[in-house]
């Protein structure tokens, strides 16, 4: 069976224009309209947009839609920000959580340093930025974790495990991730 979703940012909500812009929808009027689209579920969108704990479920089933899943972006290249990534990665888990998204997926995405942002599309064509064709700013391809030379600052990733939380509502549990 396929089931076809939406998301907050085809209506112009997403993190660069919520509480930005002033003709942004909010979460009621862009969920009534992904739901009157004919859409069956939706992504989260901005973390918190949709609200969170018994709001987000609320709204999601006044609507008629399930969770999709959510936009979780990481500073691959920036091991200095991986905490704080993994905590807010931690934090939409937990949304996930909130609106028994059990079958919801995280899109994890590389938000990239500052230099890799001015230069989309460049890193491998431009070695001088420091996003050699090796691995993101570190980190190999080949063994998709962090660089292992001597003297490197750079670590593995912290291990993250959320606890498994069951729903209020439905007594799902979420996954976890580690």
């Amino acid at each position: 069976m396929i089931r076809v979703a939406n998301a907050p940012c085809s209506y112009g909500a997403f993190e660069i224009t919520v509480g930005v812009l002033p003709n942004v929808s909010g979460p009621d009027e862009i969920v009534t309209s992904i739901a009157e689209a004919g859409y069956e579920g939706t992504e989260l969108g901005p973390p918190g947009f949709l609200g969170t704990d018994g709001e987000l479920h609320d709204r999601l089933e006044g609507a008629g839609l399930a969770l999709a899943g959510g936009f979780i972006p990481l500073r691959f290249s920036e091991p200095g920000h991986w905490d704080e990534d993994l905590g807010k990665m931690a934090s939409t888990l937990d949304l996930f959580a909130d609106a028994d998204g059990a079958d919801a997926r995280a899109v994890l995405a590389d938000d990239g340093s500052p230099e890799r942002l001015a230069n989309p599309g460049r890193a491998v064509s431009e070695p001088s930025l420091g996003l050699d064709a090796d691995g993101w700013g570190g980190w190999p391809r080949e063994s998709r974790g962090p660089p292992s030379s001597p003297g490197s600052a750079a670590s593995s990733p912290p291990s993250i495990r959320t606890p498994a939380r069951t729903s209020r509502r439905r007594g799902r549990s979420s996954a976890s991730c580690s």
